[in-house]
C-alpha cells in the first residue's frame, strides 16, 4: 500500500508568505526604478533649464555691451549680490575685537573663505577687518569651482554636525530637498544669485579650507593693501583668479 503525503496547512502559509513577500519586493522594485526614471528626467530638464538662463543672460549683457559701446556709452554690469572673503592673516597681531569679527564670520584659520551677502552691515564689517582678508565678487565658475572641488556639507545634528565632502547630488537632495534643491547645480544658483535661501544654505556648507596661492598673494605681501600690490582689500572681479591660484 502507498503512503501518500499531503503538505500542511504550515507549509502551505509559509509559500503563500513567501510569495507574497517576492511579489511585493518585484512591485516595489519596479516604484524605485519607475521614480528613478522620472528623477533623472526631471534633473537633466532642471539642469538644462540653468545652462539655457545663463546663457540667455550673458547673451543678453553682450548686446547690452556692443549696443552701448556703439551709441558712445559706458555700460555697467549689475553688481554681485555675494562675496567670498579670504582670511590672509593668522592670530599674530589681530587685535581682539577684530579676532572675534573673523570667528563669528567663521574665518577662524588662515586661507579659509566664505560666502557673504553683501549689504551696509557686511560691508562695514569687512572695513573694520579689511587689513586680515581679501574679497571680492566671485564669478559663476568661480562658485562652481569651489563647491565642486572643496565643497563640505554640515550633515547631522546641531552641535554634532559631520564634515561630509560633495561628491553626488544624493546628499544635496537629502539636505536641501525641503527647499527644492535637488542636484548640485540647484545649489550653485542658489548660492551666487544669492536666493531666498542663500543665509540656511550658505551656514550648512563648511568654509572652504584653501591652499596658499602659488607664487604667494602678491608682490609686496600680506602688510599692503592690494591696491598697493599687496594682499588684503577689495580685489573686486580679481578676486576670482586668487581663488584659481588656491585651489
Amino acid at each position: 500500500m502507498i503512503n501518500e503525503s499531503y503538505p500542511t496547512l504550515d507549509l502551505i502559509n509559509k509559500k503563500n508568505i513567501r510569495e507574497k513577500i517576492l511579489t511585493d519586493y518585484l512591485l516595489l522594485e519596479k516604484k524605485i526604478k519607475k521614480k528613478n526614471n522620472n528623477y533623472k528626467k526631471n534633473k537633466k530638464i532642471k539642469i538644462e533649464n540653468i545652462i539655457k538662463d545663463y546663457k540667455l543672460s550673458t547673451e543678453q549683457r553682450i548686446k547690452t555691451q556692443k549696443l552701448a559701446r556703439k551709441q558712445g556709452k559706458i555700460y555697467i554690469n549689475k553688481g554681485s549680490k555675494i562675496l567670498f572673503v579670504i582670511r590672509t592673516k593668522g592670530i599674530n597681531g589681530v587685535d581682539p575685537k577684530s579676532n572675534k569679527i573673523l570667528q563669528l564670520l567663521r574665518l577662524s584659520k588662515v586661507n579659509t573663505g566664505v560666502f557673504l551677502k553683501i549689504n551696509k552691515s557686511i560691508l562695514k564689517t569687512l572695513q573694520y577687518i579689511e587689513p586680515y582678508v581679501a574679497y571680492g565678487y566671485p564669478s559663476v565658475k568661480s562658485v562652481k569651482s569651489l563647491i565642486m572641488k572643496k565643497g563640505f556639507i554640515k550633515f547631522g545634528k546641531k552641535g554634532h554636525y559631520n564634515k561630509i565632502s560633495i561628491i553626488d547630488d544624493i546628499l544635496i537632495e537629502q539636505t536641501f530637498k525641503k527647499l527644492g534643491i535637488t542636484c548640485i547645480e540647484d545649489l550653485i544658483k542658489e548660492i551666487y544669485e544669492c536666493g531666498p535661501y542663500f543665509k540656511y544654505t550658505n551656514n550648512l556648507l563648511w568654509p572652504f579650507n584653501l591652499r596658499s596661492p602659488k607664487k604667494g598673494f602678491g608682490k609686496k605681501g600680506k602688510k599692503k593693501s592690494v591696491i598697493e600690490a599687496g594682499t588684503y582689500g577689495n580685489w573686486e572681479n580679481s578676486i576670482n583668479f586668487l581663488i584659481e591660484k588656491m585651489l
